[in-house]
């Protein structure tokens, strides 16, 4: 049984390694003891913060030794803000960090780590959508990000990465959702910069009262926000309430505008997005009918139909789904892109289906999507392109693609979440008949 420490107890500990997440992590007895904010060789001074059979949770003191890796973090938040954990590495240490988890996972998957490519670096000040958490105390409105594994706020008045629309939009929130007769129903604020304009939604406890729902538009107007919507916490809450719009909210994927709707799904960052659609086109350069699998709004289907695909897109989201099939109205594309509803969780494309295809590019959220790649692993289908967020999913979904023959062309890290752990990549593969 692994020994207990009380939550406060103080050790002075070696880091030996980054975990994934970006910690750094010591020994104790036998057990991985996870402190944010340290590198590999430094000394430091922690404070036991929870001790469970996966190790132990602190939080740093003081770095008694400090590596030569580390450097003076670019934010004042930096170490009591959980938004970026890696802020503090030098540039060269950073950038292996990245490539290296990429090509741990490559590994994981059975592949040679030969196949990761150099990373495309986005950096600072590039993300174009963010969510706050709100708190208000004596009446002020703070809003900021979690500290690391815990609930507590860290109000921030900068932020590092985030673009220059989003910061300014944030600075100026911050005074504005005050004014409300009852700020404290705010729970979250979505800010989200499109081609045309910021997007704001705000998340409540409980409906706000008529007054503080006008509040809010004049506040919006005022801040030349493009759509402002309200939406309830909880899972079964109805879809979220536009109460001011300027015009469409839209976004410009291969040239074409896609009206989007509340909440949906955009790449972090403009130039992220870019890396990634360059990508996608050209692993699948000379294919003709292509599946997009977990497509959105679009994101990849427009430029692959701009291209010159054929592309039949699956989406779980009604709303994006219609928001494409618009699109493609719009312009007139209906020949050349079919938009289709589909929960692909509980019905993947099966291997059948996917047979009608040239190709196929799937983009699946976070958790992955084994089952789909598992059909498509099956299909037999000369390529396939993944894009994750994610480098252990995507290692877990690789794995059946390598079992049935898949060779792994290239692995695209693509590091648009710029100060974290976290990572997208592109991975094409290829099986030959």
């Amino acid at each position: 049984m692994p020994t207990s420490l009380p939550a406060g107890t103080e050790l002075t500990l070696c880091i030996d390694r980054l975990g994934a997440q970006g910690d750094g992590i010591g020994q104790h007895q036998g057990q991985p003891v996870y402190v944010p904010y340290t590198l590999p060789g430094e000394n430091v001074r922690i404070v036991v913060e929870q001790t469970s059979r996966d190790g132990i949770r602190a939080r740093l003191r003081e770095v008694c030794v400090p590596s030569p890796l580390r450097r003076e973090a670019p934010c004042p938040h930096h170490g009591s803000c959980g938004g970026c954990s890696v802020l503090h590495l030098q540039p060269d240490a950073y950038r292996q960090l990245k490539t290296e988890r990429l090509e741990e996972a490559v590994r994981r998957a059975g592949y040679p780590a030969s196949c990761v490519a150099a990373m495309v670096e986005i950096g600072p000040g590039s993300r174009r959508r963010a969510e706050f958490s709100v708190q208000v105390e004596k009446g002020v409105v703070h809003l900021g990000f979690l500290a690391p594994r815990a609930h507590r706020l860290v109000s921030i008045d900068t932020c590092h990465v985030l673009s220059p629309g989003v910061h300014a939009a944030m600075v100026a929130c911050r005074a504005g959702l005050s004014a409300l007769s009852r700020p404290s129903l705010l729970q979250r604020l979505s800010l989200t910069e499109t081609a045309s304009g910021i997007d704001m939604q705000l998340m409540a406890r409980e409906p706000l009262k008529a007054v503080d729902q006008q509040a809010l538009v004049t506040f919006a107007q005022a801040l030349g926000v493009q759509r402002l919507s309200l939406r309830l916490a909880g899972e079964s809450a109805p879809p979220p309430d536009v109460l001011y719009a300027a015009g469409e909210v839209e976004a410009l994927f291969g040239g074409y505008a896609v009206a989007l709707p509340p909440g949906a799904f955009l790449q972090a960052s403009q130039h992220g997005e870019d890396a990634l659609v360059r990508a996608v086109l050209a692993g699948l350069e000379g294919f003709t009918r292509i599946a997009d699998i977990y497509s959105g709004c679009g994101t990849y289907s427009l430029p692959l139909v701009r291209a010159g695909h054929r592309v039949d897109a699956f989406e779980g989201s009604a709303e994006m789904v219609a928001a494409l099939h618009n699109a493609a109205r719009r312009y007139g594309l209906q020949e050349r892109l079919e938009a289709r509803q589909r929960d692909l969780f509980r019905s993947p494309l099966s291997a059948a289906e996917l047979r009608r295809f040239d190709a196929a590019v799937m983009n699946p959220p976070r958790n992955g999507a084994l089952p789909q790649a598992q059909a498509l692993a099956a299909s037999g289908l000369a390529r396939i392109v993944v894009v994750s967020c994610n480098p252990a999913t995507f290692a877990r979904d690789a794995i059946p693609l390598r079992e049935a023959g898949y060779q792994l062309e290239r692995a695209l890290p693509v590091d648009q979440f710029y100060g974290s752990s976290h990572l997208e990549l592109v991975a094409v593969f290829s099986k030959r008949p």
